[in-house]
């Protein structure tokens, strides 16, 4: 490695711990994701993530993960950088996981058909607003259920949410956090 890459690579790395040490943050959190396997049981294997209203960003990786543990780090999608409330949030306002499963059932009924995502994960999203005011939508495979009714803004904000959210998760520029009693 030459004088110049291994400079480099030094202050990268010092750069990324800095900002997992600009982020040890006690703000509320704003906006998070729990992802609970509908085929693994236990608390072991739940992911977590959360973000802060100042853009720190804590991570609960599961056990099952190549690298499990908590790591914390600044969000990174430039789309979760806005206000919750400034999102597609606002689709979610009212978002009833067991309303929309009926609904979503009835139509099938309606259709001669039947649909349903066996084992499916169950996700839920809980965010706060500009006032202070909490929110929970919670859904099981909502992957599938999008892909299947892509008619549904519900529906799709909710997957497209997680899906930034478990990509905020994967980051490998995260800083493992030391483990609190």
């Amino acid at each position: 490695m030459t004088h110049l890459s291994t400079l480099a690579f030094a202050m990268l790395a010092m750069s990324v711990s800095a900002a997992a040490r600009a982020c040890p943050s006690d703000l509320p959190t704003v906006l998070s994701l729990t992802v609970v396997p509908g085929e693994i049981r236990g608390l072991e294997h739940v992911l977590h993530v959360g973000m802060q209203g100042d853009g720190c960003l804590r991570v609960r990786r599961p056990e099952h993960w190549p690298e499990p543990g908590r790591f914390g780090g600044v969000r990174a999608a430039p789309s979760l950088r806005a206000s919750p409330a400034t999102s597609q949030m606002h689709l979610l306002a009212g978002f009833d996981g067991e309303k929309v499963a009926a609904e979503l059932a009835a139509l099938e009924e309606a259709r001669g058909q039947a649909f349903a995502v066996l084992g499916a994960d169950r996700y839920v999203l809980r965010w706060t607003d500009d006032l202070g005011r909490g929110f929970e939508a919670a859904f099981p495979g909502v992957f599938q259920y999008a892909e299947r009714y892509p008619e549904r803004a519900d529906l799709a904000a909710f997957s497209a949410l997680v899906s930034m959210l478990q990509a905020e998760a994967e980051r490998d520029d995260l800083v493992e956090m030391e483990a609190t009693p």
